[in-house]
């Protein structure tokens, strides 16, 4: 009857409109019942006070007020809005810190609020609107804030307490990968996938078999586009089950670090590898190599080149004295119609007078191209001279047998876990010798399957013949359209021999330099072979 007889005397009385802000820190728990629990609480609290509250007045978000300030809130800053119509009187919250975390940024909220006759409540905290009320609010922003201090500093501390045994566990993993567990984490470190499916074809494909089809085309000098549109075709699922592949997916496997088995962290600025967390799918020398193929594909792409059809050598053309590569100047009138021949030209002027940093370099597109084409044709002619020039590259590179350095690592690696064992018998604190213990099994694990995938002196030679032969057979069928009479060479043609050949022409300056001109090939499979035995 109370209740009852309250609510009759509410209705002659002005109506109290209620604006709920609701928010959590955590972005999955969006519409979830933990701020469905605020949503009933703060109705409940407005019943009780005879608020009204109307449904586009309840504003949600899920964000952290430690790492987002009031600014950049959407749902914050659409309340501020609303508070500048009048739409409101009040705004409830569950607790003050919903608002913000700092106390500076509660009271810039409040005052805000304030300018338009709209004051906040907090239903668990109470402040009246005097000195001593702002005061306890301001001992309490200030409790808030070094809650919040402590908060950011124990999650940073237990992020990198797990990031230098783990993987950080968030999202989905990298295609080819799934997440696999350890006794004190979930999602610790990647396995690679063993799913199998089909293509149209009924061809069989795993994850891993995929990403070596993208690597390998991408250094035939497929675009992204063409192999995005070739597995779609050959009816190739993606992993979500889609039967269309996005260039986007393409990119993203053709970019990412991890596919070469490396794990980093980053602490004070300081970059930390961390090993035996993701199994090595893609050597570091291919990877780098795919690196600079997708930025050659740039720079050829018809998007990036107004004119793709005038050149042959664009992107292989390189400054004399800075190195740098030089770029198609094209001599156009205001109407746009040309003027002069286009040259390949290195301007670079950086406010340093003479040498290296002020200098102008040119030569004629077409005296060059036509220089270059006569040089490819030769080896094109004779592939002997490649197999001359590899053979002369390989004396002066080291023998070093890169699997019996694992093997000793591995060893060393062996007695020093002995060595641990043994000191744990004795020891009376093992913690850290736990620590010192995992660090050298993941260190281990990492050098096992380096070990699986070093090739031998004669697996090397074996691949670089490989290479060769297929340049050969290469080279014979291009022997075969040149030597034709009724073929006539396109200048398609001539960009894909001097891409394949991995034609390099050095431009230097006339004064001291009788030849200026300086070429020089490396087809990119062998130049590749001999850069990774090099490393090794």
């Amino acid at each position: 009857m109370y209740a009852a007889t309250q609510e009759f005397l509410r209705m002659g009385t002005s109506v109290t409109v209620a604006a709920l802000y609701i928010r959590n820190s955590d972005s999955s728990k969006m519409d979830t019942e933990v701020q469905k629990a605020q949503e009933e609480a703060l109705r409940a609290y407005a019943k009780q006070q005879g608020y009204e509250v109307r449904e586009h007045l309840i504003f949600k978000e899920a964000v952290s007020a430690i790492k987002v300030p009031y600014w950049e809130r959407k749902e914050l800053l659409r309340l501020w809005d609303e508070s500048e119509r009048g739409s409101f009187d009040v705004v409830l919250v569950t607790e003050m810190f919903r608002l913000a975390r700092y106390a500076s940024e509660q009271f810039a909220v409040i005052e805000h609020l304030k300018r338009y006759n709209v004051r906040v409540e907090s239903i668990s905290e109470k402040f009246e609107d005097t000195a001593e009320g702002r005061l306890l609010m301001s001992i309490q922003g200030f409790l808030g804030e070094v809650e919040a201090n402590k908060i950011k500093i124990r999650t940073s501390r237990g992020k990198f307490h797990r990031s230098k045994q783990a993987l950080s566990g968030q999202g989905q993993p990298a295609y080819g990968f799934v997440w696999a567990d350890t006794k004190s984490y979930s999602n610790a470190y990647y396995e690679v996938s063993t799913r199998v499916f089909h293509d149209s074809a009924e061809n069989e494909w795993t994850e891993v078999k995929v990403i070596d089809w993208v690597y390998d085309h991408c250094l035939k000098g497929w675009s992204l586009r063409q192999m995005a549109h070739t597995l779609t075709a050959m009816g190739v699922p993606t992993r979500e089950g889609s039967r269309v592949w996005g260039v986007t997916t393409i990119r993203k496997i053709l970019t990412d670090r991890k596919y070469t088995g490396h794990a980093a962290i980053y602490n004070d600025g300081e970059v930390l590898e961390i090993a035996g967390l993701i199994p090595r799918l893609v050597s570091d020398d291919v990877f780098e190599t795919v690196q600079h193929q997708l930025q050659l594909n740039a720079e050829m792409s018809p998007r990036a080149n107004k004119h793709p059809k005038d050149t042959i050598m664009r992107g292989f053309v390189y400054c004399g004295m800075c190195k740098r590569k030089m770029h198609v100047k094209h001599y156009v009138n205001t109407h746009g119609n040309r003027i002069q021949g286009d040259c390949y030209k290195c301007g670079r002027n950086d406010g340093i007078e003479g040498g290296v940093h002020k200098h102008t370099i040119s030569i004629s597109c077409s005296s060059l191209d036509e220089e270059a084409w006569e040089f490819a044709k030769l080896h094109i002619r004779n592939p002997h001279l490649i197999h001359a020039y590899v053979q002369d590259l390989q004396k002066q590179l080291p023998v070093v047998n890169h699997a019996e350095s694992i093997e000793e690592s591995i060893a060393k690696i062996d007695r020093a876990i002995g060595n641990l064992y043994k000191l744990a018998k004795v020891a009376i604190d093992i913690e850290p010798l736990q620590e010192q213990l995992i660090d050298l099994q993941l260190k281990k694990r990492d050098l096992e399957k380096l070990h699986m995938g070093a090739a031998s002196s004669e697996e090397k030679h074996e691949q670089l013949r490989g290479a060769l032969e297929r340049f050969e057979i290469w080279a014979a069928k291009q022997s075969d359209f040149l030597d034709d009479p009724d073929y006539t060479v396109t200048q398609e043609d001539k960009l894909g021999a001097i891409q394949f050949l991995g034609v390099k022409a050095t431009i230097h300056s006339v004064e001291g330099h009788p030849k200026r001109v300086k070429l020089e090939l490396m087809p990119p499979e062998i130049g590749r072979l001999l850069r990774l035995w090099c490393r090794e």
